[in-house]
């Protein structure tokens, strides 16, 4: 089975209070894991696995933005792996880690 989420690595943060967001594809309890943005640690919410949008006094944190990526990364994995289990495509750490560094994708079907 495979699944992704996506996690707040808060012990990573740099100098100006970001800290990376990470995605995790974990199959057969092994991890494959990615950093893909960063955020300001108290704008992640945790409940729903995004950003939440800053306070009308405070700056923009491109949350929309951050949270299109997200989105557009869980749905092209979906894509993915659903194609992989469709046409009996072995689904390994090797081929998730790929997948996260952009190797590979759904409309890339010859690369699979």
């Amino acid at each position: 089975m495979t699944k992704l989420t996506f996690v707040i690595d808060k012990s990573n943060i740099d100098k100006k209070g970001f800290a990376p967001i990470k995605v995790n594809i974990t199959i057969n309890y092994k991890k494959a894991r990615r950093t893909i943005e960063k955020v300001k640690p108290r704008y992640w919410n945790n409940k729903k696995h995004r950003v939440d949008k800053p306070k009308p006094h405070e700056p923009d944190n491109d949350y929309k933005r951050i949270n299109e990526h997200l989105d557009k990364l869980q749905d092209d994995a979906k894509r993915f792996f659903k194609y992989c289990n469709e046409n009996n495509i072995t689904i390994n750490l090797d081929l998730a880690k790929d997948f996260l560094a952009g190797k590979i994708t759904y409309t890339k079907q010859n690369n699979v």
